[in-house]
């Protein structure tokens, strides 16, 4: 089957954060044996030598098969089983990966659609107790997880619990939750640990479905995570459903966690309910969790509820959350009533909303733009700093019953009412430096400019803007929604944009830089090297991808641009020879430097540092030649993390390096490196 109901194009940007890979030399400790290769196909024959005759014609078999640490690639095809569900795996730690050719050989996404049809008779793939598992280049879809969390439904596409799960460059569509009853999960249920998914598309799943009980609740209708940590980025999630007859939440829903990344998404067209009942949070609902960051998403037209709702765009509850870089636009709580059409904050842990763009929202009782309120003391907490907040239904920003607002450089217009609280005993909002420009501004606060701001249609300012050198410094912002250097002429401006743009500069449809505070990104689709410096061999750019090549020793080519706590990621390919990887918090001619590298002589993963060459933390594995792996490195103070395809490998601790250069580096080799990006961490 040539064509998969959806499809990723991104070839895998693994991690919000990227790898370094460190080079060969020093000593190793003995190599762990290389883990087993297990082909499936149509046919269960014609698998090709790697796979050293482990040849299957299900998903389930390669599974059963496979012992812990296995790969199991599966070919192009739809693939189904007579229980309904694809594969079943328990107390085992596999990579799963799509996209191959018959023989398992050939590895090529775009040509090769690897699809896992439950035929609706369970969860697609079911994970219990498993360690770490990557699902890689897959299409998930027909799956039912009625019956997975006792009397309620989890996990129609990936049901993972006690696993640390990371999905790559995968579609999950269609897919159930449950068939009756409350449900969580309509595409991705994950509970317990540690869940990563990257550059993914999660569309039209739905939690909960039946619509015979007041009690069929649906929450996540895209993804739900209970307890437990997420990194979510480069995702499209789209067009999910919480419940069709009760309460629920839509896109994204995080429950109890304890650390969260939510960064550069497209989190679109979502439902949280489709009947009368309220819902919660359309886009993204964040209720009782911790150390949430929500970054340089796009969260747009999702709806909390049919008719009524809390949160059209995101609803926050009992949560230390910050929403930062979010282009926050045309959502809604329903059409008949519901508050807080941006944003709903109900929490007494501070919630902070900096950088973002809030336009456009709608609710249908009161607080179109941001709503925050509480039902006694004490009271709901929220923090706006140099947020544009424009053009929402009726408020725009509303502390209701039990609430304190603190407000610096926001730039509020077009609005009925611009700031406003509803009863001044139990609530107050403290306002500094803000430009209003509204029908009605009962609440001004102190130092707030009263004038037209003069904004382009996508809420950029235009020369002449009153907003223009206006604001407060804010010590800890140092960046716009865009990522651009704030201030830029000595002084702080007032909203989510710094500077001007020309009167004739107009996006419509809005469209932004959805990438936080980035360094520098380069996909090599220009044809040349700018920006680059090479240290020993040839270095070419083919046309769409960088290679080097250097038999001698070392090689290095290292880009113009500088970071100290980064992440750092990228695709290399060791064609042949020796090793390749990463080089971060590099000298400029990357002799002194931390590397993340591949070595396939010594069958390793390593992170090390020079001068003098030493090997900080290594991970033994086979590093097979001619064949892509995305490194991520995060590097925060002295705590540096490398990751190997989506998976955390090492971690050390080491201080001698606090800033540098980046760049990439190959010992005795031919490799291509493609997609390098780094961006500085939040």
């Amino acid at each position: 089957m040539k064509k998969r109901l959806f499809h990723c194009t991104l070839a895998v940007l693994l991690g919000l954060a990227l790898a370094t890979l460190a080079l060969w030399l020093g000593t190793m400790p003995p190599s762990q044996a290389a883990p087993n290769i297990h082909c499936v196909n149509a046919s269960g024959t014609g698998c090709g030598p790697e796979c050293g005759g482990n040849c299957h014609g299900s998903v389930q078999d390669a599974v059963e098969a496979a012992i812990s640490g296995d790969e199991i690639r599966i070919a192009d095809g739809t693939y189904t089983d007579p229980a309904g569900t694809v594969a079943g795996i328990a107390n085992k730690e596999l990579v799963m990966r799509g996209g191959y050719d018959p023989s398992c050989s050939d590895h090529d996404p775009e040509v090769y659609q690897t699809v896992l049809d439950a035929q609706w008779g369970g969860s697609v793939v079911s994970i219990t107790n498993a360690g770490d598992v990557l699902l890689h280049f897959l299409t998930f879809t027909h799956g039912d997880g009625t019956g997975n969390c006792d009397t309620t439904g989890c996990g129609g596409g990936i049901y993972a619990t006690g696993t640390n799960l990371h999905v790559g460059g995968c579609v999950i569509t269609n897919n159930v939750a449950g068939m009756t009853g409350g449900a969580y999960g309509g595409g991705i249920y994950v509970y317990n640990n540690h869940v990563d998914v990257w550059g993914s598309r999660i569309v039209s799943n739905t939690a909960a479905v039946a619509s015979s009980s007041s009690s069929e609740y649906g929450y996540g209708g895209g993804i739900y995570v209970q307890v437990g940590s997420a990194s979510l980025w480069e995702n499209e999630i789209l067009d999910n459903v919480g419940s069709v007859n009760h309460g629920g939440s839509g896109g994204i829903h995080l429950s109890n966690v304890t650390h969260a990344d939510v960064l550069t998404n497209t989190i679109r067209g979502n439902r949280a309910c489709l009947s009368n009942y309220n819902g919660n949070g359309g886009g993204l609902a964040i209720d009782d969790s911790a150390a949430v960051y929500v970054a340089g998403n796009r969260i747009e037209d999702n709806w909390a509820g049919y008719l009524a709702g809390l949160g059209g765009g995101v609803y926050v509850r009992v949560s230390d959350a910050h929403l930062a870089r979010n282009v926050i636009i045309n959502n809604t709580t329903g059409t008949s009533s519901g508050t807080g059409g941006g944003v709903y904050i109900l929490s007494t842990t501070p919630v902070t909303l900096s950088n973002n763009l809030i336009a456009g929202n709608a609710a249908a009782t009161r607080g179109g733009g941001v709503y925050v309120v509480r039902g006694g003391s004490p009271p709901s907490q929220a923090i706006l700093v140099n947020n544009t907040i424009a053009d929402n239904s009726d408020s725009g920003v509303l502390a209701y019953n039990y609430s304190a607002v603190t407000m610096t450089n926001n730039l509020i217009a077009g609005h009925t009412v611009g700031i406003t609280t509803t009863t001044t005993a139990t609530s107050s909002v403290s306002a500094d430096h803000n430009l209003l420009w509204n029908d009605s501004d009962p609440i001004v606060g102190t130092n707030s400019i009263l004038e037209d701001p003069l904004l382009t249609p996508d809420y950029h300012l235009r020369e002449g803007s009153p907003a223009l050198n206006a604001g407060v410094p804010i010590p800890w912002l140092t960046t716009d929604l865009e990522g651009n250097t704030r201030p830029q002429d000595g002084e702080y401006d007032i909203g989510a944009y710094e500077g001007t743009v020309p009167w004739e500069y107009v996006y419509l449809p809005l469209v932004v830089k959805n990438y936080p505070l980035i360094i520098f990104s380069d996909d090599f689709e220009d044809g040349t090297l700018t920006g680059w410096t090479s240290n020993n061999g040839t270095w070419t750019n083919p046309g769409t991808y960088m290679r080097g090549e250097y038999t001698l020793g070392n090689g290095w080519n290292i880009h113009s641009s500088t970071g100290g706590n980064i992440v750092y990621q990228g695709t290399v390919n060791l064609l042949s020879g020796n090793a390749v990887g990463l080089v971060f918090r590099s000298s400029a001619d990357g002799t002194s430097s931390y590397d993340v590298i591949l070595d396939a002589v010594d069958g390793a993963f390593k992170i090390s540092e020079r001068p003098p060459y030493q090997v900080l933390d290594s991970y033994s594995m086979t590093v097979e030649r001619n064949h892509p792996y995305t490194i991520k490195v995060v590097a925060d103070g002295s705590t540096i993390e490398a990751y190997l395809d989506g998976v955390k490998r090492l971690t050390v601790t080491d201080g001698t390096y606090s800033s540098g250069q980046l760049g990439v580096i190959l010992f005795q080799s031919t490799a291509t490196y493609d997609d390098l990006q780094a961006w500085e961490t939040p």
